[in-house]
């Protein structure tokens, strides 16, 4: 029988298809008029186009600068299904709890500011003093973010938060980019990209009225955008940098600082790497020594009073704040050193912030939670992912690198420095949970030889648990 003359089924397919397009193309017309009309019945016709114009606006930014990549629909289907997983959170919380999930503090301030904001007239958005007297801080980039979300749609806090989980879901494409600057594997930058859209943490903080959502989103730009300017060494992206250091600073002031800081240890690492350039131990020899020189001369420049001190601080170690492991870097007035203290409960309190609840959005309320709360979803993702991205942070760093020490920084400082204020009011959370999920990724990679250091990292985590739940920290 000859085959030949059989039609093919794909061209039947495209035929019956195309018989029904104009069909499917009247019923989707008909559902389109229909859904506007019951929305404009509801009275949320004018939400619903703004969310639909958000969304279509960040969806178009996402496929116009995926463009180029051999990824493209993989970063745009993730983008999606973050937004998805997003949007679902933040009304299953307004199910549950109508009115949302309220905290009682910084979101009331920023539900007020954004309303002055709102009422205020749009010229005054362009008034930089007068945005710094309505938002009562110079800080005023979130409370900006809400009052323009209020004057379109009104005081809706949904709203808001609808808003800023498309643009949190936007943080996946830019993790992205971030691990495919910073290594050549593109598994590594696709693995990123999904955990980062469907991170725990960042999906649950969508559901409350912060800037953390906004300033993860800032935060990770800008640190893609510097590592990109260095690795191509290309001027052209000083110009977006700036720009984005400029509304990092309207959000969090000190995370300049944090870039800054991290930058000098790239600049140290880069004259270590010119003094060895066949690397080893010297180079890292001639790097600490410059790192502990330029911190000194930091701290003598700042108030040389101070450093005497310091010094006196961590050879007397106060005995009182061993024993109750109290943070002196809460107050940041006063430039005193971390008192560390060999208790189980400073132990405790401090490898709660440092190692469980770094990421957590819920851990100012730790204390008051039942133990079953160390084993959220997105804490036993933690517990997973930490020893791989200790190995993904130490394999990058070991080679000393400038740019990885640079990206390298910028974590352990954001760390170190959240952990201490974290430890002395309970209100601050960190900024690098993408460059966790991308030494993680990377530590994935890397994870052969390191059995036994991956399998003493969860002992310890258990450890670590049982001494919270012992002292009543869990």
């Amino acid at each position: 029988m000859d085959t030949r003359s059989l039609p093919d089924e794909s061209l039947l397919y495209q035929t019956d298809l195309a018989a029904v397009r104009p069909l499917l193309d009247v019923a989707f017309a008909c559902l389109t008029v229909g859904a506007c009309i019951a929305l404009a019945a509801t009275g949320w016709l004018t939400e619903f186009a703004f969310e639909l114009s958000v969304f279509a606006i960040v969806l178009g930014v996402v496929a116009w600068s995926s463009a180029r990549l051999d990824d493209r629909r993989t970063i745009v289907a993730a983008f999606v299904v973050a937004c998805l997983v997003r949007i679902a959170v933040v009304l299953l919380s307004h199910a549950v709890l109508p009115g949302g999930v309220w905290l009682q503090n910084d979101d009331f301030f920023y539900d007020s500011a954004g309303l002055a904001l709102a009422q205020a007239p749009w010229s005054s958005l362009f008034d930089i003093e007068r945005l710094e007297a309505l938002a009562q801080s110079f800080q005023f980039g979130y409370p900006l973010f809400v009052g323009i979300v209020y004057k379109f749609v009104g005081q809706q806090r949904l709203m808001v938060e609808l808003t800023q989980a498309m643009i949190g879901a936007a943080a996946a494409p830019v993790a992205y980019w971030l691990a495919s600057e910073l290594y050549d594997t593109p598994t590594i930058a696709r693995r990123v990209l999904w955990l980062s859209a469907l991170f725990p943490f960042d999906v649950a903080w969508v559901m409350f009225l912060l800037k953390d959502t906004v300033l993860l989103l800032v935060f990770t730009l800008a640190t893609a955008c510097l590592v990109t300017a260095l690795k191509r060494r290309s001027v052209r992206w000083l110009v977006p940098l700036f720009l984005l250091y400029s509304i990092l600073y309207r959000f969090r002031a000190w995370a300049l600082g944090i870039h800054g800081c991290a930058m000098i240890l790239g600049l140290l690492a880069l004259i270590a790497a010119w003094i060895w350039p066949r690397g080893g131990w010297r180079r890292w020899l001639a790097f600490l020594v410059m790192v502990t020189s330029a911190g000194v001369a930091i701290v003598l420049l700042v108030d040389p009073p101070k450093l005497e001190f310091w010094l006196l601080d961590v050879l007397l170690s106060k005995y009182e704040e061993i024993q109750n492991g109290v943070n002196t870097l809460g107050n940041l007035d006063a430039f005193e050193p971390l008192a560390l203290s060999l208790s189980t409960a400073a132990i405790a309190e401090h490898a709660k912030f440092a190692v469980i609840y770094f990421l957590s959005p819920f851990w100012w309320a730790s204390a008051s939670l039942p133990v079953w709360y160390t084993f959220y979803l997105g804490e036993l993702l933690i517990w997973f992912l930490f020893p791989f991205s200790v190995i993904g942070y130490w394999s990058s760093l070991r080679e000393g690198r400038p740019l990885w020490v640079l990206v390298g920084g910028i974590l352990l400082i954001d760390l170190a420095v959240v952990v201490n204020i974290s430890l002395g009011n309970y209100r601050e959370r960190t900024m690098i949970d993408t460059l966790f999920v991308v030494y993680a990724s990377f530590g994935w990679e890397h994870r052969r030889g390191h059995k036994w250091m991956i399998l003493g990292t969860y002992v310890a985590q258990m450890l670590v648990i049982l001494i919270q739940v012992s002292t009543g920290k869990a």
